[in-house]
This record gives C-alpha cells, sequence and structure tokens, in this order.
C-alpha cells in the first residue's frame, strides 16, 4: 500500500504530505501520458488545482495508487476485461434475446445490454474499498469477484423491468 509520504519520492521530490505534485511528477508516479493524465482528470478521478499550472494533491495521487487493480484507464485497469465477461455470460441467464455490447469510448468503459423489445440497461464496473462492484440503475450493484451471482441478479432485473422504450430501466 503506497501511503500520502511515499508519493513525493516517487516523484524524485521531497515535501510534507498534504502537498501538490506538478502535472509532470504526477505523471511520473503514476507511470501515465499526458493524455492518459488529462482522462484521468476528465473523469473525475483527479481534481487539480490551479487556474494555471495545473497541481494535483498528493492525496489523490496516493487514492489511485491504493485503487484496487491500479490506475483506472491503463493496461492494468480490470474493467474493460470484466464487463467484456458479464456481457459473455448475461444472456445465457436471462432467457431473453439479449444484446451485450462494451463501449470503451469513454473514459469510464461500460456494457449496455439490450433486450429485444427496446428495453436497455447500462452497467459499470465502479472500485469501492470492498473491491469492484457492478453498479446499475444509480442504485442496485454486485459484486465483481462473484461474476455468474452478478449475471444472475441483472438478467432477473431484465425480465422484471417494464418496457421503457429508449430508456434505461
Amino acid at each position: 500500500m503506497t501511503r500520502a509520504s511515499d508519493v513525493p519520492a516517487a516523484a524524485g521530490v521531497t515535501m510534507p504530505p498534504g502537498q501538490m505534485l506538478t502535472a509532470a511528477q504526477a505523471r511520473k508516479v503514476l507511470g501515465v501520458t499526458s493524455a492518459d493524465l488529462a482522462s484521468l482528470a476528465a473523469a473525475g478521478l483527479l481534481r487539480p488545482h490551479g487556474s494555471g499550472p495545473r497541481r494535483y494533491p498528493v492525496s489523490q495521487i496516493e487514492a489511485l495508487l491504493n485503487s484496487p487493480g491500479g490506475v483506472p484507464g491503463t493496461p492494468s485497469d480490470p474493467r474493460p476485461g470484466f464487463l467484456y465477461a458479464l456481457g459473455q455470460i448475461v444472456p445465457a441467464y436471462a432467457g431473453l434475446r439479449v444484446r451485450c455490447q462494451l463501449r470503451q469510448d469513454s473514459p469510464h468503459p461500460l456494457l449496455l445490454i439490450r433486450v429485444t423489445g427496446g428495453r436497455q440497461l447500462t452497467v459499470w464496473l465502479v472500485p469501492t474499498r470492498a473491491g469492484w462492484r457492478f453498479l446499475w440503475n444509480r442504485w442496485r450493484s454486485h459484486t465483481a469477484a462473484d461474476l455468474p451471482g452478478a449475471a444472475q441478479v441483472i438478467a432477473a432485473d431484465l425480465r422484471a423491468a417494464p418496457d421503457r422504450r429508449g430508456g434505461e430501466t
């Protein structure tokens, strides 16, 4: 586990915890490119300060380094893999004609599940303190460690959901 006091040292600087890192220092610590750093900020995972040169709080860098699965949006990001696997097994549990599509065109990959008849459901994989969880319908979630269980719960929601064409169920 990375502590806040370790982050500046990894960037090659010495400063007390609670301070800020420059963009170059944040890239070095996280091991990401400038574009990846901008994506992390656009996704809300980093909240840089300053109107001029951006400065990144050490505590936010520490939280990213300690997130389950590594820094989101980097090759160690497990979200596309878990969502793809979920999309492969949901149709078997649904008992309906279901089409699953993994979308990675934003900083937050998602799984779009469409049922014949117009119903659809969007599933995200989100990090929590207890580990990764699938999230849908804004309040429904299931642990990613139990992929078949998540598929069963999502399939049950798809079967029980009323038909609301064009919207999320």
